[in-house]
């Protein structure tokens, strides 16, 4: 912003002329006063003019002097206002002012008139128009035009008048009051100069202070009203006298609501109203403060009432012992709620890395594991063929391939709940799994438990294992019942539910989509605050010792996930908890469950080669199908394998290979033999569990695949089937 300065004609650098006039006046005011003068100086010689042309006198010396003396002073406002040339407008004024009143002075009133003019008049107004040389140079010129003039009437040169003074008096006296008149305007001049610009120096001074000060608080405004935090500023006595519009914002109320009123009464809390009194009086009374200065985690009230959650600095202000307090508040409502989003999404995070460790632990011993529970179950099933056992040792073996059942059961759950297990789905209703199983478990609860359903009609179809997710309602059900050990309700409920990318993202990354919602509630105790993040994790379990693997709802987490959705629990201690499955609705029709049969048909010959790494698999797999009327060949590995297919005599009718083997893995020795003969049949197995290699392998013309381990029967049964199908259907039409 410009500082606004008077504009003056000429300086103290100008060699004679001063003009401290033009310091004494504004630029505009001075322009004024010129024009004024020249203009009430202008219209009296003209009207003096006009009179001279009526009476006829309008060629005599006074009247020609009037008339050119009426040209300079119309000239001066053209001078001013035209041209902005006020010193020249100045001096026009002076000069001829002097000279319309000296003439008529002199016939009016002789040389003494003149005198009294010059030594009252012309040295005072040379000073203040034109500054102290002037005054000194009009002085002395005055001198020597009275010397002059005196002079010329001595000798009888200029006209004669009756008021003419002795000589030489006269000339004594007005050189002397000359000078003094001289001295008086050089003194006035300087003075009213100096005088002048320091007033002007002040004048400027004020303005510019007064200037800054608005600039200072215009800008101090704009900041203010810029902020993106609620500045509010309150005096000595608690009373708001600054609200800007961040505060408006974040608080609700108008600027003009609240200044002038309380600041405890608008914004703090009712419980901490009497020590934010009693800090500013300690403050006032002592200068100490607790909170000044330092960042602060509290609340403030908003103008409904509500509570908002702030961060805040507080500063003291004070100038000329007024004490002003400014806060700075920060609303943590969305940064709070993005921290707990975070906070959840860690705690997901951190949850299925659990699981998946555990995933990759479970898979890196399950294709050991498994062969190891094929060969016990293996050869425990023909112990159990062994014709004459006792009772007693039956009943061993069965318990031994129980056992190994068992331990199966296991490797499945882990690799369940760590979803590296895939799910052959099926698209069903979940309303009809639902009613169907809650019909069963109404059975199985107590008296004291009041089973309520609320199923949603038009929920929808989702795609999943339907024995999986009976499984996953079972548990959940289960667990509510054991949270209600003197009874209560027990609610399932179903409906849809649109997904977000913000809630998917929040929910461990699920996609956004359309959802069906299952929910199993208690009126339980609820799960203790400090426990709830460990109710997914393997083997954790809150019941005693022997009731409870911590497996179920590991396993029921592992299931959804694996299905696309979502499994997590809203928990109220004091009144139950609620876990709510979230599972993808699909527009798929209806798939009827694929039925297997375990029957056992002998074999007719027919030629087979087991490609088995592992030599106790291996050796049972051939003594089986051998004691089955199977004719066998034996590899070791893959590069074996293709060896002695090329080198057998016999047609090779059925390959039954493991996947993972070391360096040829079974799909690539299947590829190779298929080149040789397309048609051949085969049987995967393995004891790993990859969801795109199963997925894939299974989804292949000709082929079947089965998880270790296996039942001897189930190996037989799927050979059988295999072989008995039509040889188009084992590889796809070159």
């Amino acid at each position: 912003m410009g500082r606004l300065q008077p504009k003056v004609v000429h300086t103290e650098e100008s060699r004679w002329f001063d003009f401290p006039l033009a310091r004494a006046f504004e630029h505009t005011a001075h322009r004024r006063l010129l024009s004024v003068l020249s203009g009430w100086a202008a219209g009296a010689l003209f009207l003096t003019t006009a009179f001279a042309g009526l009476t006829g006198t309008l060629e005599t010396p006074l009247a020609i002097a009037g008339t050119a003396a009426f040209i300079a002073f119309a000239s001066v406002p053209v001078l001013v206002n035209r041209f902005d040339a006020l010193g020249a407008a100045t001096i026009v004024l002076l000069v001829t002012g002097i000279a319309i009143v000296l003439v008529p002075a002199y016939y009016q009133g002789g040389l003494n008139s003149i005198y009294i003019l010059w030594f009252i008049v012309i040295p005072l107004l040379s000073g203040l128009m034109l500054g102290p040389k002037v005054a000194l140079a009009s002085g002395i010129l005055g001198a020597i035009a009275m010397t002059v003039l005196y002079t010329l009437a001595s000798v009888g040169e200029l006209p004669k008048t009756d008021k003419d003074p002795d000589e030489l008096f006269s000339w004594l006296n007005i050189v002397l009051g000359i000078g003094f008149s001289s001295a008086t305007g050089f003194v006035a001049s300087r003075s009213l100069s100096t005088s002048s610009k320091k007033l002007l120096e002040a004048t400027l001074s004020e303005k510019a202070q007064s200037e800054a000060v608005e600039e200072s608080s215009a800008h101090q405004r704009a900041i203010v009203d810029a902020a993106l935090d609620a500045i509010i500023e309150m005096d000595s006595s608690g009373q708001i006298v600054e609200f800007n519009p961040a505060a408006v914002k974040t608080f609700g109320y108008e600027r003009e609501d609240v200044l002038g009123k309380p600041l405890s009464d608008q914004l703090v809390p009712e419980e901490l109203r009497d020590d934010h009194t009693a800090g500013i009086s300690r403050y006032l009374q002592s200068g100490q403060s607790r909170i000044l200065g330092r960042k602060l985690t509290t609340e403030a009230m908003h103008a409904d009432g509500s509570r908002i959650p702030v961060e805040l600095v507080v500063q003291p202000i004070n100038v000329h012992e007024t004490h002003r307090f400014t806060a700075y508040l920060r609303d943590m409502t969305e940064q709070n709620e993005t921290q707990q989003k975070l906070l959840e999404q860690s705690r997901q995070l951190d949850r299925s890395r659990r699981l998946e460790s555990v995933g990759r632990l479970a898979g890196g011993i399950s294709h050991d594991f498994n062969n190891l529970l094929t060969a016990i179950n293996g050869y425990a099933e023909l112990l159990l063929e062994t014709e004459d056992l006792d009772p007693q040792t039956q009943d061993y073996i069965e318990q031994i391939i129980y056992a190994g059942d068992q331990a199966a059961q296991l490797t499945r759950q882990l690799l369940m709940m760590s979803r590296n297990e895939h799910i052959e789905g099926q698209v069903i209703d979940p309303n009809e799994l639902i009613d169907k199983l809650m019909n069963m478990l109404e059975r199985v609860l107590p008296e004291s438990i009041e089973l309520h359903r609320d199923l949603q009609p038009d929920t929808g179809r989702i795609e999943t294992d339907p024995g999986q997710l009976e499984q996953v309602i079972i548990n959940l059900v289960l667990n509510a019942r054991d949270a209600m050990p003197n009874g209560g309700h027990l609610f399932v409920k179903s409906c849809s539910e649109d997904v977000d990318e913000a809630r998917a993202d929040v929910l461990d990354g699920i996609e956004p989509g359309e959802y069906v919602r299952i929910e199993v509630s208690d009126s339980g105790t609820g799960i203790a605050s400090e426990i709830a993040d460990q109710i997914f994790d393997p083997f954790f379990t809150t019941k005693p010792f022997g009731e409870g693997t911590g497996m179920g709802l590991a396993t029921a987490y592992g299931t959804v996930r694996r299905s696309g959705g979502a499994l997590w629990a809203d928990n109220e201690t004091e009144s139950g908890s609620t876990f709510i499955a979230l599972l993808p609705r699909t527009e798929s029709t209806e798939q009827p469950p694929v039925s297997e049969t375990t029957e056992i048909h002998p074999g007719n010959g027919e030629t087979l080669l087991v490609i088995e790494d592992q030599a106790s698999v291996r050796s049972l797999i051939t003594q089986v199908l051998r004691g089955h009327g199977y004719r066998v060949i034996e590899a070791a590995d893959g590069n074996e394998a293709i060896s002695l297919f090329e080198s057998a005599a016999e047609t090779v009718e059925m390959v039954i290979t493991d996947v993972i083997m070391p360096g040829i893995s079974g799909p690539e020795a299947v590829k190779r033999l298929r080149e040789l003969q397309p048609e051949i049949a085969v049987v995967f197995m393995s004891g790993y569990t990859d969801v795109r290699l199963d997925h894939r392998i299974s989804r292949e013309p000709g082929v079947a695949f089965l998880h270790k381990p296996i039942r001897l029967s189930q190996l037989c049964a799927v050979i059988r089937k295999q072989l008995d199908g039509p040889p188009e259907k084992r590889h796809p039409t070159p």
